[in-house]
């Protein structure tokens, strides 16, 4: 909307009353700093939190493209720099709210984490547990932006405590990879399923 605004004020340019644009943008950047300090401290991993400071941040920039425009109308007479920055501000909003669209679509589809390496997962697990001779069927995928979830099958020697590997595989999937819930399926004997090497 603040696009369509602002090609429409290029073709149809209007008298701005610069002082009084001032003092409202002015008033608007001041309560958008403390909501926007309010914001910050709480936990920016959080997908809604992110949404509502991304909505902050745009009537903050909003406010500082209205002070600017405000001043260059004043002193400058330039009219036309009230929609030049508003298209400005209307692509910053879009860029960093694309951010959370891709999150959210990843979260809403369950696909893997943003970073995602299923050889990565498999390269570390084999050379950090020696008893471990395969890894497949791996399949991860973000029940939210904090929590990401796996599962896979591991086949190891038949001479180890499946116990103590489960716990390692654990722990390092929780170290090196932040997934802190996952489902393992240990096989000392080939993998049941006809389609193991998915």
């Amino acid at each position: 909307w603040i696009v369509i605004e602002a090609v429409q004020r290029f073709y149809e340019p209007v008298l701005v009353m610069a002082t009084p644009m001032m003092v409202i943008a002015f008033l608007g950047l001041v309560v958008n700093l403390i909501v926007f300090k309010i914001l910050s401290g709480g936990d920016h991993e959080n997908l809604n939190l992110k949404g509502a400071m991304i909505h902050v941040l745009g009537d903050l920039l909003g406010s500082v493209a209205a002070i600017v425009a405000a001043l260059l109308i004043m002193f400058m007479g330039w009219h036309w720099s009230d929609p030049v920055l508003s298209l400005l501000v209307a692509l910053l909003i879009v860029e960093s709210g694309w951010a959370v669209v891709k999150t959210s679509d990843q979260i809403l589809n369950e696909r893997g984490p943003a970073d995602w390496d299923e050889n990565e997962v498999k390269t570390q697990l084999m050379k950090a547990i020696e008893t471990i001779t395969d890894v497949h069927h791996i399949h991860a995928w973000s029940l939210t932006n904090e929590i990401q979830l796996i599962t896979l099958h591991v086949q190891v020697s038949e001479v180890v405590n499946d116990a103590d590997v489960l716990k390692q595989i654990k722990d390092l999937l929780n170290k090196q990879f932040n997934i802190k819930h996952s489902t393992v399926q240990i096989e000392h004997l080939p993998c049941p399923d006809d389609d193991c090497q998915i």
